[in-house]
């Protein structure tokens, strides 16, 4: 088992000094090269549970294990992307993807070509020596994409990475996510917003309660891989979106 979780809850206080209770009991096991999404109302604590796989958030009580290893901090084997691309404006994209090899001292070389090799697989291979002024959204987070697995990490954490882009674009970029997640075999926790993608995308969806953020249900979607856009027409697609509607019909709560 790559994650597991059990009875992990988080509370923390605001400044005014009231108690939240941001997770309550979950129990949560990811195997090795999974493709889980995480959907939920706002503030339910999707987030929040990222943030605590990551080792970027501590929690309250419970357990969550990365490879049988306590979470304690920020891990080197974990390759996090959030909605922004947050790209160093002054370096390169080779540059930026190289941030986390250098940072953990890993031997230069060899991790310029894992760089290489995943800009490669991005269709940014062309681009290596642009800044990110010179991308489009969508080539900004697919760079950030290649940032989070340029030190070979065990899962990819992705919190809503695709939220701020347009339509069509959004599309794109999860057909280009399964072909690098294919390619790559990482086990990827996808938190979205989106009931589309998050059926279009998983293996499993994870469904959770306003806050304090449990589990409510989870989903597994049985389309066939390798998905394309005309997955999302099929009957059997629909089916399952229409399941997950209904749980968010069910308590009101449907963003």
């Amino acid at each position: 088992m790559l994650i597991n979780v059990r009875a992990l809850s988080k509370a923390y206080q605001t400044r005014s000094g009231v108690q939240i209770q941001a997770l309550s009991d979950i129990d949560l096991a990811v195997e090795q090269g999974e493709f889980i999404c995480v959907v939920g109302p706002s503030g339910c604590g999707k987030s929040t549970l990222l943030k605590v796989l990551a080792g970027l958030l501590d929690f309250s009580s419970g357990q969550a294990l990365l490879n049988g290893r306590p979470i304690t901090g920020p891990r080197r084997d974990v390759g996090v992307v959030f909605q922004e691309a947050r790209l160093l404006p002054w370096m390169t994209v080779m540059d930026n993807v190289l941030v986390p090899a250098r940072v953990q001292k890993l031997p230069p070389e060899a991790s310029r070509q894992r760089a290489t090799a995943f800009l490669a697989l991005a269709g940014l291979a062309d681009f290596a020596a642009r800044y990110p002024s010179e991308l489009s959204g969508g080539m900004q987070q697919r760079v950030a994409i290649c940032r989070a697995l340029v030190h070979d990490p065990a899962i990819l954490l992705m919190d809503e990475p695709f939220g701020a882009l347009d339509a069509m674009t959004r599309e794109a970029m999860n057909l280009e996510l399964l072909r690098i997640w294919s390619a790559s075999e990482k086990t990827v926790l996808f938190i979205t917003h989106s009931i589309p993608e998050a059926v279009f995308l998983a293996d499993r969806v994870i469904v959770m309660t306003p806050r304090p953020g449990r589990i409510q249900r989870r989903i597994e979607i049985d389309l066939p891989r390798p998905r394309t856009l005309q997955t999302m027409a099929s009957p059997h697609f629909a089916a399952l979106t229409g399941e997950l509607r209904a749980v968010f019909d069910a308590r009101g709560a449907f963003h």
